[in-house]
């Protein structure tokens, strides 16, 4: 799925997810995931949230 401000995101509903979790890797790659219970709309809207911080994540790993 590709976000606007983000690019490339892997959204995963995991069965062993027990809260939304968004993590970010030295590549730059952004992954989602969130547990069966919560809809993929509710999920997105966290990432929405919270791109200011993925955003500062990937400049401080890219540094």
């Amino acid at each position: 799925m590709t976000r606007p401000a983000l690019g490339e995101v892997v959204c995963v509903r995991s069965p062993r997810a027990r809260r939304i979790s968004i993590s970010v890797r030295a590549s730059g790659a952004v992954r989602l995931s969130y547990p069966p219970g919560i809809s993929e709309r509710r999920a997105l809207a966290f990432l929405d949230e919270k791109t200011p911080w993925v955003v500062r994540t990937r400049e401080r790993l890219a540094a």
